[in-house]
């Protein structure tokens, strides 16, 4: 069972059927992650790329993101979560959207405005790291002063090179929980 921790929807339990393929983030990390970030959770907009359970995006909405977007492509996982976000009003309430579409896809045909937080949490040992961040970098999703970049990622992936290579003008920093990595980049060009 995921159960939101903290904010409005406190104590929420989230529709997610286990699945070999899907690891959620664990309560520990999820609730490190958003300390964390702090008030560019409370003031900002969130994309959860790779949602899964969408539960790191549903608990930054239960913080006070004015904008949540979910993106999860598998229909398996996405079928449960999008009929509980159109049938809990809290959840209606708190302005969150998911697309069913594979992250790449979404990628290449994105054109909305910068979101200050992207967090991207792919399936543990991710075969092409450069190539969506590559994506990434060219999408716009990300192309503001002060936005950060989040991933989450097993331990033996360590993409934090590539995202030095391709996000040059964002600090890093690598936070260690177990096996999982996150690795935050915060993009300080003027």
């Amino acid at each position: 069972m995921i159960r939101i921790q903290s904010g409005i929807l406190k104590g929420m339990s989230l529709p997610f059927v286990p699945d070999p393929k899907t690891r959620p983030t664990t309560q520990k990390v999820r609730e490190a992650l958003l300390n964390s970030l702090g008030d560019a959770v409370s003031m900002g907009s969130f994309a959860d790329l790779f949602a899964g359970s969408g539960a790191v995006g549903i608990e930054a909405a239960s913080r006070g993101a004015r904008e949540v977007l979910l993106v999860e492509k598998d229909r398996k996982v996405a079928l449960p979560l999008e009929q509980f976000l159109k049938t809990d009003r809290r959840i209606q309430k708190a302005g969150i959207r998911l697309i069913r579409e594979d992250v790449l896809s979404f990628l290449e045909k994105y054109e909305g405005d910068p979101f200050d937080i992207v967090f991207l949490d792919p399936p543990y040992e991710y075969p092409d790291w450069e190539k969506l961040l590559r994506c990434l970098a060219s999408s716009g999703i990300v192309q503001k002063k002060g936005s950060i970049i989040v991933l989450e990622y097993f331990h033996r992936d360590d993409p934090s090179g590539v995202v030095r290579e391709i996000f040059p003008d964002h600090q890093t920093k690598v936070t260690s929980y177990g096996e999982s990595r996150i690795l935050f980049a915060r993009n300080v060009n003027p």
